[in-house]
């Protein structure tokens, strides 16, 4: 009962967070030591252990607590492209900007039209040096939707770039 409850939170907390952040995280925190115990219930829901991870990695800033769910997440879809965006946009957060840029390549390539993890590939080809890359990967980003949520951070990567 207290599994499909916590399932149940996690889908419809998103649009809470977006609102009211700050009282979000407190109450996501009441409820996170459910998490280990039920994992099996959010394994059977990937969606419900990606959107927990989201939660943690943009929201929260716990990159360490973001980064075990992702794994586990990733363990449980390693083929999803949404988790394997997430997972690589902790990875460049941690900065392990190697990992992030194959983790982020297998996405790209799975979701070719997503103007963010093209960002986050992107980004993290410019960490690497790599600037005709994230130039191109930038660029795409911006062509595929100029309004989304990194698309003012895309724009002034691509000023330090030229």
């Amino acid at each position: 009962m207290i599994g499909i409850f916590l399932l149940n939170f996690i889908h419809t907390y998103l649009g809470i967070l977006t609102r009211f952040p700050d009282t979000g995280i407190a109450v996501l925190n009441q409820f996170a030591p459910l998490v280990p115990t039920h994992k099996m219930v959010l394994f059977d829901d990937q969606n419900g252990l990606w959107h927990l991870t989201y939660i943690y990695s943009e929201y929260d800033g716990d990159n360490e607590k973001a980064f075990k769910l992702a794994m586990q997440a990733k363990e449980a879809a390693p083929e999803d492209p949404h988790v394997l965006d997430t997972l690589g946009w902790i990875l460049y957060q941690k900065g392990d900007y190697k990992w992030a840029l194959s983790t982020l390549t297998d996405s790209v390539n799975k979701l070719p039209d997503n103007a963010e993890i093209r960002f986050h590939l992107g980004m993290t080809q410019y960490k690497l040096n790599d600037t005709e890359a994230a130039k191109q990967n930038l660029s795409k980003a911006l062509e595929l939707d100029d309004k989304f949520r990194g698309a003012e951070q895309t724009k002034q990567a691509l000023e330090k770039i030229k």
